[in-house]
């Protein structure tokens, strides 16, 4: 019992010691405080205000700008979704429509004019197009097109040609024997192995 209670006052006294150096810092730092301030120039502590509050401002003024930046791209957002919800919806009700008309019309009554007449109205479009199209190209265009084109036809039809006379060349010469063997020639040495 003796021992720890000189433990306990021991670790008390050290606490104390502890107290008051942390006082003593703490009194050091605030007299150099004041020494610093009071020999730093008034010009210099209204340069550092001035700054200081200049930067608070500044911050301020981005924090504002980042806020109605994100505001903006919020409504942006809710905007464009509401209109593609709108969008979508529309669709559907025209697809639904569309059905329900396929769905009534009388299939049994198409005959080969009006599938003509159909394919003609939904082709029209796209022919016209093409024709406009051809008819803006210039000729020396269509020519170089027709000779690039026919170029790698034939180059294409070539290579096919040679890879399988290669293949075939090589499938004979695989299976090929020995042109002649001697008594004293180890046949299993000369036979090719499974992996290969």
């Amino acid at each position: 019992m003796p021992n720890g209670l000189n433990i306990r006052g021991f670790v008390k006294f050290i606490i104390k010691i502890e107290y008051i150096l942390n006082k003593l810092i703490i009194y050091v730092l605030d007299a150099m405080a004041n020494l610093v301030s009071k020999t730093t120039p008034r010009k210099v502590k209204d340069l550092i205000a001035n700054s200081r509050a200049k930067a608070v401002a500044k911050r301020k003024q981005l924090q504002q700008k980042l806020k109605a930046n994100i505001q903006q791209s919020k409504d942006w957002s809710k905007k464009k979704i509401s209109e593609t919800k709108q969008i979508v919806e529309s669709t559907k009700k025209k697809a639904i429509v569309k059905v329900n008309e396929a769905k009534g019309y009388d299939w049994k009554s198409l005959n080969a004019s009006k599938i003509i007449a159909i394919l003609t109205t939904l082709l029209t479009p796209l022919i016209s197009k093409a024709k406009l199209w051809t008819n803006s190209v210039k000729p020396s265009t269509i020519l170089g097109t027709t000779v690039t084109t026919m170029a790698i036809g034939l180059s294409s039809i070539t290579i096919y040609q040679q890879t399988q006379e290669i293949s075939e060349k090589v499938n004979k010469a695989a299976g090929r024997e020995p042109a002649s063997t001697s008594d004293t020639m180890n046949r299993e040495a000369w036979k090719r192995s499974q992996f290969r």
